[in-house]
């Protein structure tokens, strides 16, 4: 799994009600996992000898607030 995004939007007329016109909630993640037979070998390495450094795992939570 390479990339994925979740977010919410909190409807309009409760942000209105907690003083936000409006709200989104996010997270995000980059290379979460991937499925294959191979354990040794990554296959987006540029390396013949599948040795490679692994790459990393990032994720990100956010909130878009306008008042």
């Amino acid at each position: 799994l390479k990339n994925f995004e979740l977010g919410y939007t909190i409807p309009e007329n409760i942000g209105k009600k907690l003083g936000f016109s409006s709200l989104r909630m996010y997270t995000s993640g980059i290379n979460l996992f991937t499925i294959d037979k191979l354990k040794v070998f990554d296959p987006e390495t540029a390396s013949s000898t599948g040795q490679y450094y692994p790459q990393s795992r990032v994720i990100n939570f956010g909130l878009n607030v306008k008042f």
